[in-house]
């Protein structure tokens, strides 16, 4: 009887988790997800690789790099008044803690750091990730953002995080890069996808501060650039992360198996000196024995059992 009755619970729950994923799906169907949760489409935009992208007021300036076919070019977008309606809430959203027995949305694992009050802000990191194997249900909807990223949290009203992403899913069931800023004019910006990783392959994840305005988002693998520039002007980079971001996952099964790493971590002051920091781990013990850790001194895993 014991056992009926589990088995019972079970298919409830199951059930019960298809209908909120279904809902949330109809919902949300004017909507684009990324790296900064699920924003409307028309604050979204894909930019050529190497662009150079700023604001000034609701205006995006995209200025577009030459290639052997084509000119540089620059194009404007006016950033609609519902994107900035949509900022006020996307610092939560990111931050929100999941909850049971919902589909999981927004930060899953994470740790954080902060240089000590008094020293310099930060002007590099760079990661070699190690690419965790494909999910056990390989053809669901979920959404794994795997990233190193940068943020300016001095303003409380401002959202500004530099990052480049891994990814599985979000339209495609296999492994991408891509490079996003967040957010300029209150757009969220992205360059394409690199494709074609596996499991084991290794990419590497790049946060630079080219000039007093201006910072390079790069992602690479297998010699292959995609890449931003941030022109963000005087935005003061002081708070690291290493995250995991996670949406519609409904079971232990859509997590990657095994462990993802981010190796040769490296981040450097302003004065271009090497720091050590001392990583907070805010998320805790997560779903499905969750777990982010150090492997070594400069490297750390995040991993979730598929059972």
């Amino acid at each position: 009887v014991s056992t009926q009755s589990t088995g019972s619970n079970n298919r409830k729950m199951n059930t019960l988790l298809s209908i909120l994923s279904l809902l949330v799906s109809i919902a949300l169907a004017d909507h684009v997800l990324t790296p900064f949760g699920y924003r409307p489409q028309e604050c979204v935009l894909e930019v050529p690789s190497g662009s150079h992208v700023s604001a000034s007021g609701d205006q995006v300036i995209v200025k577009v790099p030459a290639t052997e076919d084509t000119p540089s070019f620059t194009k404007y977008y006016t950033s609609p008044p519902q994107c900035a309606n949509d900022m006020n809430n996307i610092k939560s959203r990111r931050r929100s803690a999941p909850t049971q027995p919902q589909v999981i949305n927004g930060w899953l694992d994470y740790v954080g750091w902060y240089p000590p009050s008094g020293e310099n802000n930060l002007s590099k990191f760079t990661s070699t990730y190690i690419v965790p194997g494909d999910p056990v249900n390989n053809q669901g909807s979920q959404t794994l953002f795997y990233f190193i990223g940068m943020q300016d949290n001095d303003d409380p009203n401002a959202v500004n995080i530099l990052q480049p992403v891994l990814t599985w899913g979000n339209g495609d069931n296999e492994w991408y890069v891509k490079s996003w800023i967040c957010c300029p004019g209150n757009i969220t910006v992205s360059s394409p996808s690199i494709t074609g990783l596996q499991a084991g392959n290794s990419l590497y994840g790049v946060v630079r501060r080219e000039t007093d305005s201006n910072w390079v988002v790069d992602s690479i693998f297998n010699g292959q650039h995609t890449t931003l520039n941030a022109d963000v002007g005087d935005y003061i980079y002081n708070w690291a992360d290493i995250t995991l971001e996670v949406y519609g996952v409904n079971d232990c099964s859509d997590f990657a198996q095994g462990k993802a790493y981010f190796n040769d971590l490296l981040l450097v002051d302003s004065q271009g000196q090497q720091v050590t920091p001392n990583w907070q781990n805010d998320s805790g013990s997560t779903t499905c024995n969750g777990e982010i850790a150090a492997a070594s001194g400069n490297s750390y895993y995040i991993y979730h059992s598929n059972s």
